[in-house]
């Protein structure tokens, strides 16, 4: 009978596990696991909407879709006073 000593690699083991406990992104990026654990969302609207708009900075084409986008679906929605104002948005875009 051969004996492996393992308790080396089980310490790594354990080690890596406490390391990716403690590692905050993995603790607040895994949005998707999160949300379906606790029925809720990590991001919110207004942290979504910041993001999107970092994304698309430069403006163009890219940003007037989706304001275009976003403004039907709040018009569907009833949501007509915000409607108004990403209206706005899209008449200042299309000018610049």
């Amino acid at each position: 009978m051969v004996r492996f000593d393992l308790s080396d690699t089980i310490q790594a083991i354990e080690d890596a596990k406490t390391d990716d406990a403690n590692n905050t992104y993995t603790r607040t990026h895994d949005n998707a696991a999160y949300a379906a654990r606790t029925g809720r969302r990590v991001v919110h609207k207004k942290e979504e909407e910041r993001r999107e708009k970092q994304q698309v900075v430069c403006g163009g084409h890219k940003l007037y879709n989706k304001l275009k986008r976003r403004y039907r679906k709040l018009k569907r929605e009833g949501k007509h006073k915000r409607a108004a104002e990403i209206k706005k948005q899209m008449r200042i875009e299309h000018t610049t």
